[in-house]
């Protein structure tokens, strides 16, 4: 009885400490006037560091900060010192960075100008991967351009295969903010141009690269383009839906197979010139793997967080690995 008195009177005390004013201005300073989203704890909703409660782990029975995913922050209280525990929401896995407010790491890569057989100069962004290796994947962005979501994705693949990555920015560091000036910008895209960027980007690799091609889209079409263009330099192209080549004598000059993504509720391409496609890959003599799935367009684009598209799009990505990969020497 005694014990359980002298508990209740140093928790009496503990509190009363707590609610004393003197005793804030040793806690650690929170800027309240943030603003939300910033990742400040009062943004996020989380208490005070004088109103949590305090983590003596032998008293309170609490885990200690390091096994929680906690970090600490000290305060004083009358004439000793406790350790205040703030939760973390990144470090328990709570919160991603970008729901917070919070920049996401960029990826690692690097900008970089070419010269193109028109005269001009070419733009990418270039991954290298860690151990010097022959093999590029050279990217195609789609209708929205050469954004941070395409980048994080070339790092992405590039860094899963251990090969280099080249992603071409066909808008000439044209910037597209939304999807208007983006329609706009597919139909403004000069083929001649276009062209003479792929060239330029092959001769910038070398003959020692063998290239592997890849577009979303609007990029999708320039991936079949390429791996038209680049002849037996090109070790395979893969398609994620977008513009496909009619002609058959220009089909035939692909010296790679192709596989391709496509949804069955897309218009660009529809069902029917997908069907279509095949039949004229197969008039060409060449191997067309075509994968198709209950979506619509764009399902599998960098940066589309729509929760319908999840399944499909972790599928086109396994296979794009097993693709690549079985192609490698």
């Amino acid at each position: 009885m005694k014990r359980s008195l002298l508990f209740l009177y140093l928790l009496h005390s503990v509190v009363v400490a707590l609610a004393a004013p003197g005793l804030t201005s040793a806690t650690p300073r929170v800027n309240s006037a943030a603003p939300r989203g910033t990742g400040t704890l009062p943004a996020l909703g989380l208490l005070q560091p004088a109103t949590r409660c305090l983590s003596k782990p032998a008293t309170w029975g609490l885990l200690k900060p390091a096994t929680r995913g906690l970090s600490t922050a000290t305060t004083r209280v009358l004439s000793t010192t406790t350790t205040v525990s703030l939760l973390n929401p990144t470090a328990v896995g709570l919160l991603k960075p970008a729901m917070m407010g919070l920049p996401t790491v960029p990826a690692t890569g690097r900008e970089l100008e070419f010269e193109t057989p028109d005269g001009g100069k070419g733009r990418a962004w270039e991954w290298k991967a860690p151990r010097k290796i022959n093999y590029t994947l050279m990217l195609f962005h789609n209708a929205r351009g050469l954004s941070n979501e395409i980048r994080e994705q070339a790092e992405k693949l590039g860094k899963a295969l251990g090969i280099n990555v080249l992603a071409i920015d066909l808008y000439d560091g044209k910037a597209v903010t939304n999807s208007v000036e983006a329609d706009k910008m597919t139909h403004s895209v000069d083929e001649d141009r276009a062209t003479a960027i792929i060239e330029g980007a092959f001769t910038y690799l070398g003959d020692q690269q063998k290239v592997f091609t890849l577009g979303w889209s609007f990029g999708g079409g320039w991936s079949l383009q390429a791996a038209i263009i680049g002849g037996s330099q090109v070790a395979g192209c893969i398609v994620f839906y977008g513009p496909l080549e009619r002609q058959v004598k220009k089909l035939q000059l692909l010296q790679c197979d192709v596989m391709g993504f496509f949804g069955n509720k897309d218009k660009w391409p529809s069902p029917e010139q997908v069907n279509e496609f095949n039949m004229n890959m197969q008039k060409a003599g060449k191997k067309l793997q075509a994968n198709r799935y209950p979506a619509a367009h764009g399902f599998a684009d960098p940066g589309n967080d729509d929760a319908e598209d999840k399944v499909s799009a972790a599928d086109t990505y396994i296979k794009t690995i097993n693709f690549i990969q079985g192609r490698l020497k």
